[in-house]
């Protein structure tokens, strides 16, 4: 008998890419957030990791959970929703910020990593 193997970890990258309707973006992406929610219920062992690039109107102050309304209900589905700014890009090193802005499953937070543009890591 062939064995299935099923991956640990699924990642979408580019959530708000996915479909194709342009009537209501919002509710396209809330279905097919829901659908992507589902899969990962059924299978309990994999992880579901949704990547969606934030309005650039979020550029200009700090990002909250807000800034996620235009990926459907992605703010509402998820059980962890990090987002990722930079705060200093200099000479010195590039900083970026991540920031758990909801968390069903304990803390929320914020931490400042430097990119470490030789080894492509975050410190």
């Amino acid at each position: 008998a062939a064995s299935i193997h099923r991956p640990d970890i699924l990642v979408i990258d580019h959530l708000q890419n996915m479909g194709n309707s342009l009537d209501n973006r919002a509710q396209e992406l809330s279905v097919l957030i829901r659908d992507i929610h589902e899969l990962a219920r059924k299978d309990k062992k994999m992880a579901v990791m949704m990547v969606a690039q934030f309005n650039r109107m979020a550029e200009q102050e700090p990002m909250s959970l807000r800034h996620y309304k235009d990926c459907g209900k992605i703010d509402e589905e998820g059980a962890i929703c990090i987002g990722f700014e930079w705060i200093d890009r200099s000479a010195e090193g590039d900083i970026l910020q991540m920031r758990v802005m909801k968390n069903r499953f304990g803390k929320i937070g914020k931490a400042d990593l430097r990119f470490n543009g030789e080894t492509g890591g975050l410190e």
